[in-house]
């Protein structure tokens, strides 16, 4: 069974916003900066809000005590909101950096044989890959996992790259037979293996 089908450095960039958007220890790391986006500015606020208001507890000044205490609630509130703005914010920007390293990555090289027309070929025990620069074959078992995104097809070689195929590029043989062989036969490969 074949697929002939062309991509593109759009399509690499669509295939790393997936990856990016899925992978465990870049959602471990978005984890993180969520907590640490609204954890930090608490940290610094707080102590400096709770100073005002122990102030006020110690002179015994029940009016400047609930003035700190109105303080102390809007700079909470007001500091969630900044923080969640900057969560937003951060993971925008870091989606558009990675969109840009990717297109600036792929200009470093002719990246013959990465973008450009392409063959796949499920045999019996590998997925051979074909284009004007280079041939490969890579057994079943060697295949890390097969996504479908409806739009594209990521067969991962490694847990970071694979073949990218976008469905709309297909020239020749039927995306979704394709897909589904390639994915029965690497789960037939790899019974013990269960892509995450």
């Amino acid at each position: 069974m074949k697929i002939r089908y062309g991509n593109t450095v759009e399509d690499l960039v669509v295939f790393n916003r997936y990856h990016t958007a899925h992978s465990p220890a870049l959602r471990l790391q978005r984890v993180g900066i969520t907590i640490a986006a609204l954890v930090l500015p608490a940290a610094v606020l707080v102590p400096v809000v709770g100073g005002i208001v122990s102030a006020a507890r110690e002179e015994g000044d029940p009016i400047g005590l609930a003035a700190a205490a109105v303080v102390l609630l809007a700079v909470i509130a007001i500091g969630a909101v900044v923080s969640a703005i900057c969560v937003w914010a951060a993971r925008r920007l870091f989606a558009r950096l990675m969109d840009w390293q990717v297109r600036r990555l792929m200009k470093e090289g002719e990246n013959k044989g990465v973008v450009g027309s392409h063959e796949l070929e499920l045999t019996e025990t590998s997925l051979m890959e074909r284009t004007a620069y280079n041939e490969t074959a890579s057994k079943l078992q060697a295949i890390e996992r097969v996504v479908d995104t409806g739009e594209f097809a990521f067969i991962y070689m490694s847990s970071v790259g694979g073949h990218v195929v976008p469905r709309r590029a297909v020239s020749e043989g039927e995306y979704e037979a394709f897909v589904r062989a390639v994915a029965r036969r690497v789960a037939e490969a790899n019974p013990a293996h269960q892509p995450p």
